[in-house]
């Protein structure tokens, strides 16, 4: 119950200001590599952007709002 609690301080309330959450996704993988994480070398930010960036706009274009990791 108390992790219940504790989402539902974190999500707009119904009829508040900022409405309902709409949709989640949960735990997306928007850049995976096993290097470790505290390597940032072994990939090019800016090329995971502009590929990870369309996909984003897509499931932002069918009304999910929020990306949690």
């Amino acid at each position: 119950m108390r992790r219940r609690e504790l989402l539902l301080g974190l999500l707009p309330q119904p009829g508040r200001q900022g409405g309902v959450a709409g949709s989640i996704l949960v735990h997306e993988h928007v850049l995976v590599d096993f290097a470790g994480a505290e390597s940032t070398a072994v990939y090019d930010r800016d090329g995971v952007l502009r590929l990870a960036r369309p996909r984003i706009e897509e499931v932002k274009a069918l009304g999910c709002r929020r990306l949690l990791e």
